[in-house]
């Protein structure tokens, strides 16, 4: 049964959505991803955040398939490819640090800068890059490269 289809049998019973994701211990969202069903609920009550555990290229797979604003891993992968590490690895060390990926901080540190040609923005882009791939280096396991 998909996400739709439990949306709609909640709505019939008139229960929220989280009611319909009872007990302990973990849930597959995926083969590549689980996540706590009581952290599930939380999520699905508008209480906190969603930790969900990822492996493979499964973030990317993942984020990209929920409804609403796209997340971009991009920046991340790139990251991750020049560094012999996996993605998960950027994209884990990036939201320990700033509670976003490297693509969002990346992102968010251009909006702060406002308007710019695109000349300006190609070139600050790859500077924000750098400069977040240093911030991140402490962060990550040792890489393939080293």
């Amino acid at each position: 049964m998909d996400i739709a289809a439990l949306t709609l049998l909640a709505g019939s019973y008139e229960v929220p959505l989280s009611r319909l994701f009872a007990g302990e211990g973990n849930m597959r969202l995926s083969a590549d991803a689980v996540v706590d069903l009581s952290d599930y609920r939380e999520w699905l009550d508008g209480q906190s955040r969603l930790s969900i555990t990822l492996s493979g290229s499964a973030v990317r797979r993942w984020a990209n398939s929920l409804p609403g604003e796209t997340v971009s891993f991009q920046a991340d992968a790139e990251l991750a490819a020049r560094l012999g590490l996996r993605p998960e690895d950027v994209y884990t060390a990036a939201e320990k640090l700033w509670g976003r990926n490297l693509h969002q901080e990346r992102d968010r540190r251009m909006a702060e800068m406002g308007e710019m040609t695109p000349t300006q923005r190609r070139t600050r882009r790859g500077h924000i890059t750098r400069q977040l791939a240093k911030e991140l280096a402490p962060h990550l396991p040792p890489s393939s490269h080293s």
